[in-house]
């Protein structure tokens, strides 16, 4: 019985597919790659049910043949570029669509912990859009610190900070300002403060 199991694994490793015929053969030279690992994991999930006298026949079998198939992927790539994927420059103007691109690709692809374990620089590339929001109005306050006092002037910061926004984030960043203004314009006045009226 056990010769029998052992004849039958020899057969089906040696089986290669042609078309929809099944032969048997050894020829390195014309081995079916995808087939062949379609077998080595048939092979594994029925390998554990053989006799356990033959496991290390099975398990050197596979080893040898997995080598085999490696061994053929490397010449094949070596001598063709059947596995080469070529980069072309994506045709796109916009540099702006060309970072959304990346960073939204980045996004997908990589896990939120790996992302937080390349710290801070990367974390704050994949979350540009965060902090865009921040790093504007350090820009407007930097290059017009007196802009804080005026409220034209904030709502006119306000407009160019919204771009990108949806149109009820927009409404929200337009009332809050209103409310600002409101706010300032129930201040007491400067005027009053700087009046050459003294006791």
């Amino acid at each position: 019985m056990n010769q029998t199991i052992v004849l039958i694994f020899l057969i089906f490793l040696s089986m290669q597919r042609k078309g929809n015929k099944k032969t048997i053969s050894l020829n390195v030279n014309n081995l079916d790659i995808d087939n062949t690992y379609e077998k080595i994991n048939i092979l594994r999930k029925i390998g554990p049910y053989f006799p356990e006298e033959i496991i290390p026949i099975l398990n050197k079998s596979l080893l040898l043949t997995e080598k085999i198939v490696k061994i053929y992927e490397v010449k094949d790539f070596v001598s063709t570029n059947n596995y080469y994927q070529k980069i072309n420059s994506a045709k796109i103007n916009d540099n702006k669509e060309r970072f959304n691109y990346i960073i939204s690709t980045l996004r997908e692809e990589i896990p939120e912990e790996e992302i937080k374990a390349m710290g801070y620089p990367m974390n704050m590339i994949l979350n540009y859009d965060k902090y865009k929001y921040i790093m504007n109005i350090i820009s407007i306050i930097i290059s017009n610190p007196q802009s804080l006092n005026n409220p034209n002037e904030l709502l006119k910061a306000s407009e160019s900070l919204m771009d990108g926004m949806k149109e009820n984030e927009k409404e929200k960043v337009k009332d809050m300002m209103k409310m600002f203004e409101l706010m300032k314009a129930l201040e007491p006045s400067n005027k009053e403060k700087k009046d050459p009226k003294t006791k």
